[in-house]
């Protein structure tokens, strides 16, 4: 997809398959940028003797557009899956990265927070984490797993104990 150069990219976030940057877009618009590259040596490791490559993510342009598509149709389940509790930020691109010699898929932002931990001044916000994984995380699992979605439900959380970080509160629901 020919996108227009992205401006004033700054990190935001980075994880185990990627890096996470906030630009603007040829249009003004604020977007999140997912380059799908991975610095830690280790799981590159783990992913050459296991897969025989790094992440497909990385370099494999079908496997970027699949994420693409796979996010378009989850747009329209999750919240009638959850209710309307949960939404998928809409993807708007996928282009070629040259610093990173990688791929990256381009989506809205998200303007909000990650549901807050327990600590000792956290009694507004306690029931934040459990109320995401009770009713949001483990609900979604098992439609996922209905649907034969099964790729995606570590995403939800199952066998992934950084699951809740892919979900945030949006300000809106503060």
């Amino acid at each position: 997809m020919g996108l227009e150069e992205i401006a004033q990219r700054v990190e935001i976030g980075r994880g185990r398959s990627g890096r996470v940057f906030k630009g603007i877009d040829g249009s003004g618009n604020y977007v999140a940028i997912k380059v799908f590259t991975s610095e830690d040596f280790f799981s590159k490791l783990i992913n050459y003797i296991f897969f025989g490559a790094p992440i497909a993510y990385t370099s494999i342009e079908d496997a970027v557009y699949s994420t693409y598509y796979g996010r378009m149709i989850f747009e329209d389940l999750v919240p009638y899956w959850t209710n309307g509790k949960v939404r998928v930020p809409k993807s708007t691109g996928v282009q070629w990265n040259p610093e990173f010699k990688a791929y990256e898929l381009i989506t809205e932002v998200i303007e909000g927070r990650h549901a807050a931990l327990h600590h000792p001044f956290s009694s507004r916000t306690d029931m934040e984490l459990s109320d995401l994984v009770d009713n949001v995380m483990k609900p979604l699992q098992e439609k996922l797993i209905e649907a034969g979605f099964d790729g995606k439900v570590w995403q939800a959380g199952l066998g992934n104990p950084a699951g809740p970080s892919n979900y945030m509160l949006e300000r809106n629901s503060e």
